[in-house]
């Protein structure tokens, strides 16, 4: 006979949700420039690497924490890769140049 026992674990919702890190590009797909918002608990500086579907790093940024991130007027037309890190958080997003 086996006995299964379940355990409950109470989890502190407003402790993951101060932690949880996003980032979205704006508009995707454009015609002209991505607008970069990053949502994070970390103050450090935020660090972008674009790189294109080849895996060819072509632009790398840094900005302070809040500063507004726009860049891509100088892309050609194409799918990129932007990674995103802040801190030992980073997140993937797909861009596409119209």
């Amino acid at each position: 006979t086996t006995i299964t026992t379940a355990k409950t674990v109470e989890v502190d919702k407003a402790a993951i949700e101060s932690t949880a890190f996003d980032a979205k590009a704006y508009p995707n797909p454009t015609a002209d420039q991505f607008v970069l918002v990053v949502e994070g608990s970390s103050t450090e500086n935020v660090q972008v690497m674009v790189f294109d579907v080849l895996g060819r790093l072509l632009k790398s940024i840094e900005k302070k924490d809040g500063e507004a991130i726009q860049f891509g007027e100088d892309l050609p037309t194409g799918s990129y890769i932007a990674k995103i890190s802040q801190g030992a958080e980073s997140k993937t997003v797909q861009l596409i140049k119209k």
